[in-house]
């Protein structure tokens, strides 16, 4: 996942270069670019992740009286990262963008218990 964050920051930061260079060698890339609409998830895409980038970077191998994270370092990063997911799944929908939802929805099952948990009908 931090990997998917890094090279969508960078993307996003090399934006113009990157439409340079496509356009360069259009030929030779054939279909493998970004279109206009895969350049607007990417924004909307960074700015979902980034917390999971910050968390997992916190959490790595920086344990202080032990071998591993504690469950008192980790469950405080769990909360915030389901609060953060249940306030994309509010800004995210099926109507603005599908794909991003669904990728919400499916990133929500899996922090409950029951995958059949549904998504929360009312905003928090």
């Amino acid at each position: 996942m931090n990997s998917s964050y890094y090279s969508i920051s960078r993307a996003l930061l090399l934006n113009d270069r990157l439409h340079l260079l496509t356009q360069i060698h259009a030929e030779d890339l054939d279909e493998d670019t970004l279109s206009d609409e895969d350049w607007q998830t990417l924004q909307p895409l960074g700015r979902i992740l980034k917390p999971f980038q910050a968390v997992t970077k916190r959490l790595k191998g920086n344990a202080t009286d032990g071998q591993y994270r504690s469950a008192w370092e980790t469950l405080p990063a769990m909360e915030l990262l389901i609060k953060h997911m249940d306030e994309m799944g509010w800004i995210h929908t099926q109507a603005n963008h599908p794909e991003l939802a669904t990728g919400i929805n499916l990133a929500w099952s899996n922090t409950t218990l029951s995958s059949t948990t549904p998504w929360p009908t009312t905003p928090p």
